[in-house]
């Protein structure tokens, strides 16, 4: 069972739908960096399951062309306008 703490942390299906909105994306790692001005390492946390801050979810979805609420599994729309 997990603490409160890991709970907050953990989001069920975060590291897939990453993943497949940066595929889907045909963007390379430096663009997706360029375009959100984030250093690879944290990319690549992310994409490993890492959750960012709003901020930088924020800057994520803009690059990555989805919303915010399908990255976190809150809606099944995944585009931005669907």
């Amino acid at each position: 069972m997990r603490t409160p703490r890991e709970e907050v942390y953990c989001i069920e299906g975060f590291t897939e739908r990453i993943n497949e909105a940066f595929t889907k994306s045909n963007l390379s790692i430096a663009e997706v960096c360029r375009r959100t001005r984030m250093e690879r390492s944290t990319f690549y946390n992310y994409l490993s399951g890492n959750i960012p801050s709003a901020y930088n979810l924020m800057k994520i979805a803009k690059a990555m062309n989805v919303s915010t609420d399908w990255l976190l599994g809150l809606s099944k729309a995944r585009g931005l306008y669907e």
